[in-house]
C-alpha cells in the first residue's frame, strides 16, 4: 500500500520527468513510435500492422504516444542521474546496458528465425499444394485415357457383334 511519503515522492518524480521532458526538448518522432510498435507488438502476440490498427480501433494512439514521451523522458531523466549504491560510490551500468543489447540482439535473432519458419512453412504449403493439384490433374487425365480406352474396346466389340457370322 502506498502511504502518503511514497505519493510525495512519486509527484516529485513526475514533476522531475515532466521538467526534463521540457527542458530537453523531448519529441516523439515517427522512428520513436515505429520502434516502439515493434517492440510491443509481439508482447500481444501480433503483427506490427496488426498492433496498429487495434491501436487505431481502440482509439490508442496518443497514448502510445504519450507513452513513447515519457519512456524518452525517462531516458534523459536516468542518463543525467548519478546512480550510487548504499554507501555512496558510483555504481557502473555499462553491464546493464551490454545486457539488455544481447537480449535485442536474442529477440531479433528469434524473431528473424520465426519469420524464417513461417515463410518455409507457407513454401511447404504452396509445394504440397501444387503437388494435390497436380496429382488431380493426374487423376482426371488416367481416368480420361481409361475411358477413351474402354470406348475403344467397346466399339471393336460392337464391330465384332455386328460382323456377319458363318
Amino acid at each position: 500500500m502506498l502511504e502518503l511519503t511514497d505519493l510525495g515522492k512519486l509527484e516529485d518524480r513526475l514533476v522531475a520527468t515532466i521538467a526534463a521532458m521540457r527542458a530537453e526538448g523531448v519529441e516523439v518522432a515517427q522512428d520513436d513510435i515505429s520502434s516502439w510498435i515493434m517492440q510491443q507488438a509481439p508482447r500481444y502476440g501480433m503483427s506490427p500492422d496488426q498492433f496498429v490498427q487495434a491501436l487505431l480501433q481502440a482509439d490508442q494512439l496518443t497514448a502510445a504516444i504519450g507513452d513513447v514521451r515519457r519512456a524518452k523522458a525517462l531516458s534523459v531523466v536516468l542518463e543525467a542521474a548519478e546512480i550510487t549504491d548504499a554507501s555512496g560510490r558510483p555504481v557502473d551500468l555499462t553491464a546493464l546496458d551490454e545486457a539488455a543489447d544481447d537480449e535485442e540482439l536474442a529477440d531479433e535473432e528469434l524473431a528473424d528465425e520465426e519469420l524464417a519458419d513461417e515463410e518455409l512453412a507457407d513454401e511447404e504449403l504452396a509445394d504440397e499444394e501444387l503437388a494435390d493439384e497436380e496429382l488431380e490433374e493426374g487423376i482426371i487425365e488416367v481416368t480420361d485415357a481409361e475411358v477413351a480406352a474402354e470406348a475403344a474396346e467397346l466399339s471393336h466389340a460392337d464391330e465384332s457383334d455386328e460382323s456377319p457370322r458363318a
